[in-house]
């Protein structure tokens, strides 16, 4: 997640909520981040035969591609999906959302077994550095170029910059 710094930008408003309400801000923050900037960009899974809502039926044993990145898109889930809005996380905005629409450690019996390390990890440290700098990023979105690794990332290094508070 702090690969993808240039959220640092967006974050600048929400410095004052970070200092007063860091644990259940930083959750949401953090899943806004999660869903802009997935660590796991594609998920294979072998299925069990699978009927489907339409009627359409998965057969036993297809391996069945979901893109992360283009799930954490969609606009019927998340509208405005390309601005950074934390609140959509606010236990009544995702009371009606499926639990697998938001998956970016995987999901189910497999998913990624550092998820829980890593996001309280990510807390003191994002937390820490907010107290400390302003941080403003240096690459511009609009530069940011991904390739699909063993996880999601970028072409190039990110740059950011930090000033003392």
């Amino acid at each position: 997640m702090l690969t993808q710094a240039f959220h640092f930008n967006i974050l600048k408003k929400y410095t004052v909520t970070f200092m007063e309400q860091t644990d259940a801000f930083l959750n949401k923050v953090q899943a806004e981040v999660g869903k802009e900037t997935n660590l796991i960009s594609l998920i294979t899974k072998i299925t069990l035969d699978i009927i489907c809502g339409n009627g359409c039926k998965i057969p036993a044993e297809s391996v069945c591609i979901i893109c992360v990145y283009d799930v954490h898109r969609l606009p019927n889930l998340y509208p405005e999906t390309e601005k950074f809005i934390p609140e959509r996380f606010l236990p009544e905005n995702t009371v009606d959302r499926h639990p697998f629409a938001y998956i970016p450690f995987s999901a189910g019996p497999r998913n990624c077994i550092g998820q829980k390390f890593a996001m309280l990890e990510i807390k003191p440290l994002i937390s820490g550095l907010i107290r400390r700098f302003h941080v403003d990023p240096v690459t511009k979105t609009t530069d940011i170029r991904y390739k699909s690794d063993l996880v999601l990332r970028s072409t190039h290094p990110l740059y950011v910059q930090f000033k003392n508070r």
